[in-house]
């Protein structure tokens, strides 16, 4: 053992349990008698599902997700309820819940290469950590801390830029909706050279390679950001069979199909393709927008990154709650109004400045990621 600490199953420093079914009364809002949470597998909100009346789970918690994003981690405070499976560890009086956070959240439990649809109490109960002395275990716990610590104020730092840049668009142009400063109206479809549809091609098991022409997909276009994370590639001879859908510099990609409420929905998020000519593609899932010279593309890109295209999208687009999809003629038909392209220049050069701040924070987040991941390893491995 690297540190000298004793070794222990995870079944015997916590009492492990799964939750059952959601209680009947379960409400999505808290009410006079539900205030209760109830919590089920996932990211979002902690995976928050509702609320209820009566606890089941009464002391300090690490909730594990079994299902969806597997292995995912949460420390709950207060009294809740488990739902659909979700895993619940309760440590014992040799071990902190917050240690126990950054042993789970380290351990990866669906990171081992094997894809499994669910994560089990019978899978980890035998799983060895390591049990240090409690003062040790804080020290742990305090280290780390400080560096999650570094990254939620950078993170934080980011959501006020970007609330910043959105901000400026309506100082310089005002409400979309309302057009207050009464510029001329027209549609996306006029600003734009081309509107279309990424590749409609067959997928083989030999299509993605391991670099070459970057491929975009649905999970890799968000709201005004590119996840080059999972990002694939094709080789050029695809990119030549579909060179109607190779980007150009600037162009504006979006997403086709998606839910329709859910705070993330892949329907409708937009961002920009800052790269060269011809270097990427998308998939048949994506459309991309190429606009003409006689708007700015960061202009247009914050107009579709608002709620007033938001709007438009989910009172346009037809099929159920689930499910629904965006195509190019709703996209060409898209009210627009048109300020004067200095105006718009001038917007664009001041998110450029922001642009370049959010560029350092997110430098420091990879570097403070970076030294959060050997600190856990050095502790736990």
């Amino acid at each position: 053992m690297k540190h000298n600490w004793e070794n222990k199953r995870l079944g015997e420093v916590c009492k492990l349990s799964a939750g059952g079914d959601k209680p009947v009364e379960t409400t999505k809002e808290k009410t006079l008698t539900n205030v209760i949470p109830v919590y089920s597998n996932g990211i979002e909100k902690d995976g928050l599902y509702g609320y209820c009346s009566k606890a089941k789970v009464f002391n300090d918690a690490l909730t594990i997700s079994g299902r969806g994003t597997i292995g995912y981690p949460s420390i709950k405070r207060e009294p809740f309820v488990p739902i659909i499976r979700l895993i619940v560890a309760e440590p014992k009086d040799n071990i902190k819940v917050d240690y126990l956070y950054y042993w789970v959240h380290n351990r990866r439990f669906s990171g081992n290469g094997v894809t499994i649809p669910q994560l089990t109490v019978p899978m980890i109960k035998n799983e060895i950590i390591p049990v240090p002395p409690m003062d040790v275990q804080e020290q742990i716990v305090a280290e780390l801390d400080k560096i999650n610590e570094i990254i939620s104020d950078c993170k934080e730092a980011i959501r006020n830029l970007d609330a910043l840049a959105q901000s400026l668009f309506y100082d310089y142009f005002g409400d979309p909706i309302t057009n207050p400063k009464g510029w001329d109206t027209v549609t996306l479809g006029f600003v734009s050279s081309k509107i279309s549809n990424g590749a409609n091609a067959k997928i083989e098991h030999d299509t993605y390679k391991s670099s070459g022409i970057m491929f975009f997909r649905c999970q890799n276009v968000w709201k005004n950001r590119i996840d080059y994370s999972d990002i694939v590639y094709v080789d050029e001879k695809f990119n030549q069979q579909f060179k109607s859908s190779s980007l150009k510099h600037n162009d504006l990609l979006v997403t086709k199909i998606g839910r329709l409420y859910t705070e993330n929905s892949s329907l409708g998020r937009v961002s920009i393709y800052e790269g060269e000519d011809d270097k990427a593609n998308l998939s048949g899932n994506l459309s991309f927008i190429r606009l003409t010279n006689e708007v700015n593309p960061q202009f247009i890109l914050y107009m579709l990154i608002s709620d007033y295209f938001r709007d438009y999208v989910r009172n346009t687009t037809t099929g159920g709650i689930d499910k629904r999809a965006l195509n190019n003629s709703q996209l060409k038909a898209f009210p627009i109004f048109l300020p004067p392209l200095e105006l718009q220049k001038k917007f664009a050069a001041r998110i450029e400045q922001i642009k370049q701040q959010k560029k350092c924070l997110e430098e420091t987040i990879a570097n403070m990621q970076t030294l959060l991941n050997s600190r856990m390893d050095y502790w736990f491995n």
